[in-house]
């Protein structure tokens, strides 16, 4: 940056060949939901120390930014040390060919977050990975207006994250492969973990708070999931065939603990759910409905 607090009005696109450097302390506001697409890779590293070299990216609170999209870079994206705020996404501006349903959006790269942290976001998803090789741990999700992460046709981990306050899904899969340990949730108002088209994810050690579906696996997916404990999920497990084109789901738990639970799980015929070793067969009858209506949803 040639100054370390910048104000970016409109969008802006970085061609290939370069490398976008931010240094700890420096500030990024986005304005008028300008958006960032760059064809170059990040290195925004704030140093190792929490709470000291923070970088910031993002709007303020009457006037939010929209977001960035990083598509088709052969070098590792890197975020230490970064806070994310106040960004509303911007998919009215996004190149041809490309969907950025996130406020931070990565398409067909390899990406690195570490100590990071994403507040006030009201994109569709605070985080959209698309294609790319993911490594994600040691960050916070607060109060996002729809998805915290949402991962599609990507593989890696994600790991040691708190996600609070989400109106919809906390990680949301798809047609991925990815490993997930020691997430927390809380006040998830969908689903705590999404895995749907085809996804193949394993889950261990997993606390969900205050929510109303824990783990869920549909259309073709497979989840192993490992010592898992759910306190108020209103269901904390389930797994349903929504799109016909898709094969049987699976969704096998070993040292599952659930307390103060409406349903333990939900399923239709095609499902197979597997908690500590026993299998289930309870048919849930529409179930679509008690998922995706809010009228219908159990209370």
């Amino acid at each position: 940056l040639k100054k370390n607090e910048i104000e970016i009005m409109e969008n802006i696109f970085i061609p290939k060949g370069f490398k976008v450097l931010l240094k700890p302390n420096q500030k990024i506001f986005l304005r008028n939901n300008a958006f960032l697409i760059s064809d170059s890779a990040f290195v925004a590293n704030g140093g190792k120390k929490e709470g000291e070299g923070m970088i910031e990216i993002g709007g303020i609170e009457k006037n939010n930014g929209g977001g960035i999209l990083i598509k088709n870079t052969s070098d590792l994206n890197f975020f230490q040390n970064v806070l994310f705020k106040n960004l509303n996404g911007n998919i009215d501006f996004i190149p041809e060919g490309y969907v950025a349903y996130g406020a931070i959006n990565f398409f067909n790269s390899k990406v690195h977050f570490n100590n990071f942290s994403f507040e006030n976001i009201n994109s569709e998803d605070a985080i959209n990975f698309v294609k790319s090789e993911i490594n994600v741990k040691n960050g916070t999700f607060n109060n996002i207006k729809s998805d915290a992460i949402d991962v599609d046709h990507g593989n890696g981990k994600i790991e040691k994250l708190k996600i609070l306050n989400v109106l919809n899904d906390g990680i949301d899969f798809s047609e991925s492969k990815v490993d997930v340990s020691e997430i927390y949730f809380e006040n998830i108002g969908d689903k705590s973990v999404s895995a749907g088209e085809n996804s193949s994810i394993k889950i261990e050690n997993i606390n969900i708070l205050n929510s109303y579906l824990g783990i869920v696996s549909k259309d073709g997916s497979t989840v192993f999931g490992k010592n898992l404990k759910h306190l108020n999920v209103t269901i904390p497990y389930a797994s349903y065939l929504k799109k016909k084109e898709y094969s049987k789901p699976i969704l096998n738990i070993l040292n599952g603990n659930h307390e103060n639970y409406e349903k333990l799980y939900l399923k239709d015929n095609l499902a197979n759910i597997t908690i500590d070793k026993e299998k289930k067969l309870e048919i849930t009858k529409d179930i679509l409905g008690l998922i995706y209506d809010p009228i219908k949803r159990i209370q």
